[in-house]
């Protein structure tokens, strides 16, 4: 697996980043994309946020992002067991 990772540069908002990855090109091109396009909204309002102001709010929207698909994926594990049980 060592063998597949390599350096590749990214830029996430006016920055440039020189990342160690396995990822393929496609996922790193999306996973960054999606990530630019929170910056900019987050940048877009009335008030220019510091670039650190504006990741750490990415960052949240993003963790929160993630909590809620998965406690649906919980919810989801326990109504996939309660069907487990009823069929029996």
């Amino acid at each position: 697996m060592a063998e597949d990772i390599r350096r590749v540069t990214v830029s996430v908002g006016q920055e440039k980043y020189v990342l160690k990855t396995d990822m393929s090109d496609e996922r790193l091109t999306r996973l960054t994309g999606m990530v630019n396009d929170r910056l900019e909204r987050v940048s877009n309002g009335k008030v220019r946020l510091p670039a650190s102001r504006a990741a750490v709010l990415v960052a949240l929207q993003l963790a929160d992002d993630y909590m809620k698909l998965e406690e649906d994926h919980q919810l989801l594990l326990q109504l996939v067991a309660e069907t487990r049980d009823t069929a029996r």
